[in-house]
């Protein structure tokens, strides 16, 4: 007896029920995975079509993060280290219970019928938003894993509402002045950020439609972090490079490496898109940080009538020197782009040194 078990079409993979089939005629045809995968993308398609839906685009990069998921049997741990977590999936197990497992040529038909008749497999792939697709098929011991990826981000709003990306096919990539005249004409960063109203998965939203609406090619990224909750920004590809960008409080130039602190530079002091500048950006805002805190210790001393300290030998001196101290610090403010309300490029998320897991560029 054959056995198949629903899983979920989410993030969080869960056994919710199970269906029992049949097992194939020893007579049938055999057909080996990949064969299974085509049947299962080629039928998905028909019935899409059949309800009025565009077909289905087949990404090899989709069917590798499918395969892999299956291949690793649903784990969670697979899923945190895949792009799965960010994406609509539909995931469905057969058990031969013991047995040789046997793939035929009415496999293929036999799941989407399965996944027909199952109301959460249903509507995703039945997915408006959806214009990709990856399958995986995988037998472990005598278990088939299946797995039908879909090109639609998970995220939800503050609303609990599913984040919904207007895609404008003739927008295309900008220059980093194009750009910076789109941020700075939007008005998404002046939006308050608030747990009930309007959260990170609202701005990325946001910024990416009205981006695609002005004719630029804009991604949503879902970033997840060693802390909950997780983030998400978006990116554009500019002049080769892709440039990350977060408009909560202000539009930034956000940086992130695998297993590094997220960070946050503001606009007009970004002078780079890599993660090696942010770093150097970081070790001078420190510097900038203890210099400003010594001058003004210094300055509270001279105004307090102490004696001027080595190596200034008159008061005199020692005014010219904080002066001088002074007017460079102010210039070093607006290099960094501190001129204005408090900022720190490494606690931009209400936590001090976010590190970054992973991230998925949705364009």
């Amino acid at each position: 007896m054959l056995k198949r078990a629903l899983l979920a079409a989410s993030i969080a993979v869960l056994l919710v029920g199970c269906t029992a089939c049949f097992p194939s005629t020893t007579s049938e045809p055999s057909a080996t995975n990949a064969e299974v995968e085509a049947g299962i993308f080629d039928l998905v398609n028909a019935e899409r079509t059949e309800q009025g839906l565009a077909a289905l685009t087949r990404n090899t990069s989709l069917d590798t993060i499918a395969r892999e998921y299956a291949t690793n049997k649903f784990t969670q741990a697979t899923s945190y280290s895949t792009n799965i977590v960010y994406m609509l999936s539909n995931t469905w197990e057969l058990s031969f219970e013991g047995a040789t497992v046997s793939l035929t040529a009415d496999t293929a038909a036999d799941q989407v019928e399965f996944c027909i008749s199952e109301p959460t497999l249903y509507n995703a792939l039945l997915s408006t938003e959806a214009t990709e697709t990856g399958v995986g098929v995988v037998s472990v011991g005598s278990t088939v894993y299946f797995v039908q990826l879909f090109d639609v981000i998970r995220g939800r709003g503050a609303d609990d509402q599913p984040i919904i990306l207007v895609e404008n096919p003739e927008a295309t990539d900008p220059t980093w002045g194009q750009l910076e005249i789109f941020l700075n004409n939007d008005a998404t960063d002046e939006i308050e950020y608030d747990l009930d109203t309007f959260i990170c998965g609202d701005f990325a939203e946001t910024l990416h439609n009205n981006a695609e609406a002005a004719g630029i090619r804009a991604a949503y990224v879902p970033v997840r972090l060693n802390v909950e909750p997780g983030h998400a920004l978006n990116a554009f590809n500019v002049d080769g490079t892709t440039v990350f960008i977060d408009a909560i409080g202000g539009d930034k130039v956000a940086y992130m490496e695998i297993g590094k602190d997220f960070g946050v530079i503001r606009l007009d002091a970004a002078q780079a898109f890599t993660y090696t500048y942010f770093e150097t950006y970081v070790q001078d805002f420190d510097a900038f940080q203890i210099s400003f805190d010594d001058c003004n210790a210094q300055i509270v001393a001279y105004n307090r009538g102490d004696d001027p300290p080595a190596p200034y030998a008159t008061l005199q001196e020692w005014s010219t020197a904080l002066t001088t101290w002074a007017a460079q610090l102010d210039a070093d403010k607006i290099r960094l782009g501190l001129d204005g309300a408090y900022f720190s490029p490494t606690e931009s998320l209400d936590t001090v040194d976010p590190n970054v897991v992973s991230y998925y560029i949705h364009w």
